[in-house]
């Protein structure tokens, strides 16, 4: 089974760099700011991957029943 990371429809232009962290220094973040953070990242990533995913997965799935013959 395939995964979206390796979807040939979404291209290296629709794909947003991660940007290069200073080797030397250190990330500390207090609890409540990374807390925060994360559920930031998370949410964004969220609603902007599983709707294209459900919408796929839906197309799919309708394409698989039309396909089958009806049974009466």
């Amino acid at each position: 089974m395939s995964s979206v990371w390796d979807d040939p429809e979404i291209g290296e232009e629709d794909t947003t760099p991660v940007p290069d962290l200073p080797s030397a220094a250190p990330l500390t973040l207090a609890p409540e700011k990374l807390e925060a953070l994360t559920i930031e990242v998370v949410e964004r990533v969220v609603r902007e991957i599983v709707p294209e995913i459900a919408e796929r997965l839906v197309k799919q799935e309708l394409d698989r029943l039309m396909a089958e013959p009806e049974a009466e």
